[in-house]
C-alpha cells in the first residue's frame, strides 16, 4: 500500500531499499527508503500542488482521508469545504485536466 502499485514508485522504492540493505532487507531499511522516496519526490509534489485552489486541495485531502464517493453530500461538502455540489464537478474536471 505504500506506493499502491505505481510502477515507477515501486521501482524507485526497491532501488532505495537495496541501497539501505547490507545482507538482508529490514523494516528499518524499508522505512529509511520510504523517507528517501518522499524526500526525493517532495519538490515534484509541491510543484504539482502550488497552483491549486483551496477547493482543489480540500478535494485531494478528502481523497487522501478515504472519501471516494458521495462528495456532494452535505456532510462531505461541509467537512472539506468544497463549496456547492456543482463546484465538485468543476473541481474533479480541473484536477483530471491537470492529471491529478
Amino acid at each position: 500500500m505504500t506506493v499502491d502499485n505505481h510502477s515507477s514508485y515501486v521501482q524507485q522504492l526497491s532501488w532505495l531499499l537495496w541501497i539501505h540493505t547490507d545482507k538482508e532487507a529490514t523494516e528499518e531499511g524499508f522505512q529509511e527508503a520510504v523517507t528517501d522516496l518522499l524526500a526525493q519526490n517532495t519538490p515534484l509534489f509541491e510543484k504539482q500542488t502550488e497552483d491549486l485552489t483551496t477547493y482543489q486541495m480540500n478535494f485531494l485531502r478528502a481523497i487522501t482521508e478515504g472519501v471516494h464517493t458521495e462528495f456532494t453530500t452535505q456532510e462531505i461538502l461541509r467537512k472539506y469545504q468544497l463549496g456547492t455540489s456543482a463546484n465538485v464537478s468543476i473541481i474533479k474536471r480541473s484536477l483530471l485536466k491537470k492529471e491529478l
